[in-house]
């Protein structure tokens, strides 16, 4: 059975050829997982064609820039690239939707660009991450 999850229209040979080649940009298999903090197990599933999470892919193309997150997982997310930045810094829309007081379908809906970051949440975002963040980030707060 072929796989169709976040990678709309790739079929699981063509995600365990271009996650091949994401791992040989890396330098290989152990080279990734150290670099992304997963297990070998974990590279080793998606060269075989399973699908990884938008986290991983998003994890992936802040390691390594030149890697696009269409080649991850099928298209282009139109968010801000801040919010990327911001799970990034968390490593899981879970652990920031935790440290937010927030649901992860509301950081989802950040990453899908259906929601913004409220005034609120950006403040305590700057807060807690100790000036890493910043109001200004935002474009949706600076009107």
């Amino acid at each position: 059975m072929e796989m169709h999850n976040l990678a709309i229209g790739m079929s699981s040979i063509k995600l365990a050829h271009a996650y091949k080649n994401v791992v040989d940009r890396f330098g290989g298999v152990d080279c990734m997982a150290e670099c992304l903090g997963v297990s070998k197990s974990t590279v080793y599933k998606w060269i075989s064609g399973q699908t990884m999470s938008l986290t991983y892919a998003i994890r992936i193309h802040l390691a390594k820039p030149e890697i696009s997150l269409k080649e991850l997982i099928g298209y282009e997310l139109q968010c801000e690239p801040i919010y990327l930045k911001i799970l990034g810094h968390f490593g899981t829309q879970s652990a920031t939707a935790k440290a937010l007081g927030l649901s992860q379908f509301t950081v989802r809906a950040w990453l899908m660009n259906e929601l913004r970051i409220s005034l609120k949440k950006a403040s305590l975002l700057e807060e807690i991450t100790q000036g890493k963040f910043h109001l200004r980030d935002f474009p949706n707060l600076m009107n």
